[in-house]
């Protein structure tokens, strides 16, 4: 009689380790279903690749506004900046992250601390403000003077030229600035212009699309939670 009293409560403690055991593992297994995409990105992730950027522009000509639509995906009110060095990754749809290091160089540092900068940096932007008609000859000798001394330093360098404040009416249209610009023929495979509005956001992240993959003519499609790029 004693022996069967044992067997019966040994019954009911194995029963129930069973139904506790079960019952994490059904736990376990919705977690693990609900999770797999993310895991699945993790194990087939690769390294995340860090590019360096410098942006280069006359002063007020939107450079920090366009710096920091990239990094926070909108747009913030800046007056004159000192150096600036800001951080901003990018999930691409193939697993891939990257790191995007922005570079300013303030309007007051030396021509020293250009330089080292333009040393750091294989990408740079040029910014040049499309409404200041007059100011695009001293933008053009801006563009080309740093250009070609950032060429004698990097093999493969990427240059994207900015074309600013293109939704503001009287804006000189990209044509006519490109026009004006003359890029050789040498480098124009190394160039990308595009006009741009840091204020609304338009043709800053399609031109980051270009400065990351060489692609041109791509239009993002960007969650900006996620900062999900396309590919």
């Amino acid at each position: 009689m004693i022996v069967a009293i044992y067997i019966r409560r040994f019954s009911k403690w194995v029963i129930s380790l069973l139904v506790t055991f079960l019952s994490h593992v059904i736990r376990v297994s919705k977690w693990l279903l609900a999770n797999l995409p993310k895991l699945y990105g993790v194990i087939t992730s690769t390294p995340m690749a860090d590019i360096t950027i410098l942006f280069i522009g006359l002063p007020s000509s939107g450079k920090s506004s366009i710096l920091y639509y990239i990094k926070l995906n909108e747009y913030v009110f800046t007056s004159s900046t000192g150096p600036i060095e800001e951080y901003a990754k990018f999930q691409l749809k193939r697993n891939k992250v990257v790191q995007l290091r922005l570079l300013e160089n303030g309007k007051s540092e030396s021509i020293t601390h250009l330089r080292e900068y333009l040393s750091k940096s294989p990408n740079v932007i040029f910014v040049i403000d499309s409404l200041d008609s007059y100011g695009l000859e001293e933008a053009r000798r801006n563009v080309f003077d740093n250009l070609y001394e950032h060429l004698n330093i990097h093999k493969n360098p990427r240059y994207l030229i900015l074309l600013s404040k293109q939704d503001i009416r009287g804006a000189v249209n990209v044509n006519e600035i490109e026009a004006f610009l003359k890029i050789p023929a040498d480098i124009f495979d190394k160039c990308h212009i595009s006009g741009c509005s840091a204020l609304k956001g338009t043709g800053i992240m399609e031109s980051i699309h270009w400065i990351i993959t060489g692609k041109r003519g791509y239009s993002l499609n960007i969650d900006p939670h996620e900062y999900l790029i396309e590919c």
